[in-house]
């Protein structure tokens, strides 16, 4: 008798669509998982498969820029910049004696 007055005062509609999303987000879970897991084993296959001489080869090839000598420069020293000094008047006598 309790469980027939239950059942009458529940939203059954409520319920059945809180069940379904419940399975999607479970089922979305297990997929997220067995996703990680295909690329953790693809990945520790790529590693043991890798052989370092032909590898290394690869790598230097793709980017060659980085594993270049610089090219030789010419060192050129900074002389200074042009500064032109004016004095007013009365200055110019104390800047001289300070120097």
């Amino acid at each position: 008798m309790l469980k027939i007055v239950v059942l009458q005062k529940m939203d059954v509609g409520y319920y059945a669509l809180l069940s379904q999303v419940t399975g999607v987000h479970i089922a979305a879970g297990q997929c997220l998982a067995e996703g990680q897991q295909r690329r953790v084993t693809e990945i520790a296959e790529t590693v043991r498969s890798v052989s370092d001489p032909v590898n290394r080869g690869n790598f230097r090839s793709l980017h060659s820029t980085a594993f270049t000598t610089p090219e030789p420069f010419e060192f050129q020293p900074h002389h200074g910049d042009k500064v032109h000094i004016s004095f007013r008047d009365g200055t110019c006598a104390h800047a001289v004696t300070r120097v």
